[in-house]
């Protein structure tokens, strides 16, 4: 959703929604994301039709059915920016400066390829060794920051800069499912980073392995199949204490 270009895609997950009323009577909506913002106003009377269309503004607007009109835009678009109402092109320039967050959108999407598979890894005890335990770590760590990065540079260049009238129309702003759904995502990778810093690889990894060890899968071999019971953690005492 944060970077779809399609109109019906951004219709159903944009980062942004704007909802407002011309006239008391046709609605007009914005659909904005990182990369591009969908305007659209519902089917107008013959009357209204006829005076939107003397504007010089509506030039730039397609019709799409009687009365029905649409325009599209991106944020880096500088004609666009620069030929669009007066508000929007103020936007424009306070949501280039939020390409950052393009950037860490990508950054989190692609560390998150090598987090699912860790986790994938360490879903059985055979492929459970330390070092997919810290990978597994530092990969959710690096995708959650790049995640709170993203959301944080949008929300502060383009979210809290949004104007409250829009060509004259009173404007009601708020997160679109997109963004929501970004915002759930994030927080699964707490959840994530807190399961591998609390489950325990297999014993059998705890220590180095012997002369006797020549491959990896002899080493992976090394943890059976069933956990054993009341199995130590990590440190601690593998006997039990005198008088225990």
């Amino acid at each position: 959703g944060g970077l779809a270009t399609q109109p019906a895609t951004l219709e159903k997950l944009s980062w942004v929604r704007g909802t407002g009323v011309v006239n008391g009577t046709t609605s007009m909506d914005v659909y904005m994301n990182l990369m591009t913002v969908h305007n659209s106003i519902g089917c107008m009377d013959p009357g209204m039709r006829a005076t939107f269309l003397s504007q010089p503004m509506s030039s730039t607007w397609t019709e799409n059915g009687q009365g029905c009109f649409t325009k599209d835009f991106k944020w880096d678009d500088a004609n666009a920016c620069v030929n669009s109402y007066p508000e929007i092109s103020a936007l424009c320039e306070d949501c280039k400066n939020a390409r950052l967050s393009t950037s860490t959108l990508f950054l989190s999407i692609f560390t998150q390829l090598p987090t699912i598979a860790t986790n994938l890894q360490r879903a059985t005890r055979f492929g459970d060794v330390n070092c997919q335990a810290t990978f597994g770590v530092i990969t959710n760590l690096f995708s959650l920051l790049s995640g709170l990065a993203s959301l944080v540079a949008f929300k502060t260049s383009c979210m809290q800069e949004l104007p409250t009238s829009y060509r004259g129309v009173s404007m009601t702003w708020d997160m679109g499912p997109g963004f929501r759904m970004l915002v759930a995502a994030t927080v699964i990778k707490v959840i994530d980073i807190i399961c591998h810093c609390v489950v325990p690889t297999p014993r059998q990894r705890w220590a180095k392995a012997g002369p006797e060890i020549e491959t990896t899968a002899d080493y992976l071999g090394l943890a059976p199949a069933v956990r054993e019971k009341e199995e130590p953690s990590p440190g601690g005492d593998e006997e039990p204490s005198p008088g225990g």
